[in-house]
């Protein structure tokens, strides 16, 4: 198992900076997912870990040890494509065989691991095989297993799973998180899907147009977003403009004009009293009822526009006076009437207040 830590990376391409001064650090054994829109420098991030593209700017470590300039081979990493890149004319044997050959493994060796591989990913029996008569999934499991093979110091994922239906998505998920915490390697895996990093990651890195916006659990950076970014693009999010106008016991009070309201909610580092800023209301803590078990809460009148049955909940849009609106997940069993007017609840514990953007990288898309 190894630690990464990026300081202060930096690459420019023509002129256009596609990452801007990240550092972050990655702890050994741990599943860290960089997460991102297209464009937000996640993949040239990983290829700076992988040893394919220098950085202009910063170093990369190892377990402390700078490995900024050590070619890709040196480093000890594995990657696993997007496109799987796999050999068509070599069976699924010889593909996961492939960098152990040329390693120059003993012979013996290489079919103790490639047979150990097989079992791992769940392919037995299928060594014999030529790519084009896999599924796309056992054609990701070879990919994996060929990765996984020559027994990585960190293994590096882009994108894996966005060549497969969505069924296949969410089994190769519970596959990948199955065999990381099974091996116990330090992986790095990048996409730009919330859910399926939310799904794997132990701690995510949002990034946007070549910026780190935060780091955290998937918890952390879902129910305590930074910035507006983040709390735009993880998930659904009711947001509207506020402004503060007081303080009170932990929480911000905030006049919020979409909602014809004042209420109290809990701020994100670097709000500033007295000024602008942003409140955030998730979808799933709007209630058609007032919460109990006390604590303080607002609540606004609306009719409700549409809504939608999604199995375990309600998708619910209402209109407020102020021409806003406002999404709400509500219990599936609840019985709504389009047009109707509704109170709708949210404790202050669950409104986030937010500074406004203080950068292009910080405003949502």
């Amino acid at each position: 198992m190894t630690r990464v830590e990026l300081r202060g990376v930096t690459k420019r391409f023509r002129g256009v900076t596609a990452v801007d001064g990240v550092s972050f650090s990655v702890e050994s054994g741990e599943f860290f997912v960089i997460l991102g829109p297209s464009g937000s420098g996640k993949t040239t991030t990983l290829r700076i870990i992988a040893g394919f593209e220098a950085p202009d700017e910063g170093r990369v470590l190892f377990d402390g040890e700078d490995v900024t300039e050590r070619r890709p081979y040196e480093r000890g990493t594995a990657m696993v494509f997007q496109n799987y890149a796999l050999w068509p004319h070599m069976t699924v044997f010889d593909n996961i065989a492939f960098g152990l050959k040329i390693r120059k493994v003993p012979w013996e060796e290489i079919r103790r691991r490639v047979k150990w591989a097989l079992e791992l990913v769940r392919l037995e029996g299928m060594e014999d095989r030529y790519p084009h008569q896999l599924s796309g999934g056992q054609q990701q499991r070879v990919a994996l297993a060929r990765a996984l093979v020559v027994e990585p110091r960190v293994l590096l994922l882009d994108e894996p799973l966005s060549n497969l239906d969505a069924k296949l998505r969410v089994e190769m998920r519970e596959e990948l998180k199955r065999l990381q915490r099974k091996l116990g390697v330090t992986t790095i895996y990048v996409t730009h899907d919330q859910v399926e990093a939310m799904t794997l990651a132990d701690r995510i890195a949002i990034l946007n147009k070549g910026r780190l916006l935060q780091v955290g659990s998937p918890q952390e950076v879902y129910f305590n977003p930074a910035n507006l970014f983040v709390a735009a693009f993880i998930g659904r999010s009711n947001i509207y403009e506020a402004r503060v106008t007081g303080s009170q016991g932990g929480y911000v009070e905030v006049e919020v004009p979409s909602l014809s309201t004042r209420l109290y909610g809990i701020p994100a580092p670097g709000l500033e009293g007295g000024g602008e800023a942003y409140v955030s209301i998730r979808p799933e803590f709007i209630k058609l009822h007032p919460p109990e078990g006390g604590g303080g809460y607002a609540s606004v009148e609306a009719s409700l526009e549409m809504h939608m049955f999604r199995g375990d909940r309600v998708e619910a849009r209402f209109r407020l006076p102020s021409g806003a609106s406002l999404i709400a997940f509500l219990d599936p069993e609840e019985r709504l009437s389009v047009g109707a007017s509704y109170r709708l609840y949210v404790r202050y514990d669950h409104v986030r207040v937010l500074p406004p953007p203080r950068s292009p990288h910080e405003e949502p898309d």
